[in-house]
C-alpha cells in the first residue's frame, strides 16, 4: 500500500477515510491543513499520527506543545486531550 497514491483520492481536508483493517480496528487516513481542530479525545481508543509531508504542531493538555515532521509518528493514548 503507497499511502501518497491513496492520499490522491482524498479531496477534503479533516475528512478521515478508512484505508484498511488491521485486528477489527480500522486505519484512517486524513489531510490536516490549518488549525482548525477542536479539543478532543477518544474515550476507546489510542490514536495514532504519523506525518507523510509537512510538519503538524500538536498539543496535549497539560502538556507543552511541540512539532511532529514528516517521517515522526506520534501515539496519543485513549482518553487524552488533544
Amino acid at each position: 500500500m503507497k499511502l501518497s497514491n491513496i492520499l490522491k483520492y482524498i479531496n477534503f481536508d479533516f475528512s478521515p477515510k478508512i484505508i484498511c483493517e488491521v485486528n477489527d480496528v480500522f486505519v484512517k487516513l486524513v489531510k490536516i491543513k490549518g488549525n482548525k481542530v477542536p479539543w478532543h479525545n477518544h474515550r476507546d481508543e489510542d490514536e495514532l499520527f504519523y506525518i507523510i509531508k509537512g510538519t503538524l504542531l500538536f498539543e496535549l493538555e497539560s502538556q507543552e506543545s511541540f512539532y511532529l515532521h514528516e517521517g515522526d509518528l506520534y501515539i496519543v493514548k485513549r482518553g487524552v486531550n488533544h
